[in-house]
């Protein structure tokens, strides 16, 4: 039971991004709205989608409900992924037009400061299309094509060497998809940290230049990560210091490297 309940506040971490989770508390203000509001009318959509959310908030944080699910549905590993069922954009969305509309038409000045704190809302807390991080798209499943081929060969490494738990430290541009290749590969950190969001002693080494080999594999074992997905391009500098301080070339593609360190 104990091990259920850590899961469940393990996944809304890896869900956040270690964060605060700040859709996630916009969500839960919409909904307080939606149920306690002096609207006049209360129409079916705003129950739909305060019950919907309460019945998800049962049965996902129910020991119970969350163990079977865990078992028999998608795995412990990726339990993270029930958050998709939750319609918090929907919700927002729906809720911020509400307030707009049901301000007076008569109250012109409430109604522009409405509509002005909803896009301010939507500039400030989301995560912008043309970031560092977004490139376009190179295969069928968004994943660079050199990183999928690594996750590729990663995963039958693993396997060969009998490991049956993958956690792997990688470069910036790599930390988004990893995850989007497949779920149950695991990371020291993710994307927030790339938004000054949370703070990871391994990104800190990683981001060092020079990379400080001997600190990265003492954290790296520390963090059980086993394998390292990093940019060398033609960088045989710290290729070699990474081969001397015990990682081991697993293959490399388009400038990009795979490393296995013996735990």
């Amino acid at each position: 039971m104990s091990d259920v309940l850590n899961t469940i506040k393990e996944m809304y971490k890896l869900y956040t991004g270690f964060g605060w989770g700040m859709h996630i508390f916009m969500n839960m203000l919409c909904l307080f709205y939606l149920a306690f509001s002096s609207r006049e009318e209360k129409k079916s959509t705003d129950k739909f989608f305060i019950w919907f959310s309460l019945l998800w908030a049962v049965i996902y944080a129910c020991p119970l409900s969350a163990h079977i699910i865990m078992k028999y549905c998608e795995g412990a590993e990726v339990y993270w992924r029930m958050f998709w069922v939750l319609p918090t954009t929907i919700t927002i969305a729906y809720t911020g037009t509400v307030i707009v509309f049901d301000i007076s038409k008569k109250q012109k000045a409430k109604r522009i400061l409405a509509i002005i704190s909803v896009i301010v809302i939507i500039m400030f807390s989301g995560y912008p299309m043309h970031h560092v991080y977004s490139t376009d798209k190179q295969t069928e499943s968004g994943v660079p094509a050199e990183l999928e081929r690594l996750c590729d060969l990663m995963q039958y490494d693993a396997r060969t060497r009998g490991i049956s738990d993958v956690k792997v430290i990688s470069s910036d541009e790599y930390v988004p998809y990893i995850r989007q290749y497949d779920g149950s590969i695991l990371q020291p950190y993710g994307r927030n940290v790339l938004r000054d969001l949370s703070d990871h002693r391994i990104h800190e080494i990683l981001s060092d230049k020079p990379i400080n080999c001997k600190k990265l594999v003492k954290q790296a074992r520390k963090h059980d990560c086993n394998y390292l997905i990093y940019k060398t391009d033609d960088d045989y500098t710290t290729k070699n210091n990474l081969i001397a301080c015990g990682y081991e070339i697993v293959a490399e593609v388009d400038g990009a490297t795979l490393f296995y360190l013996n735990q």
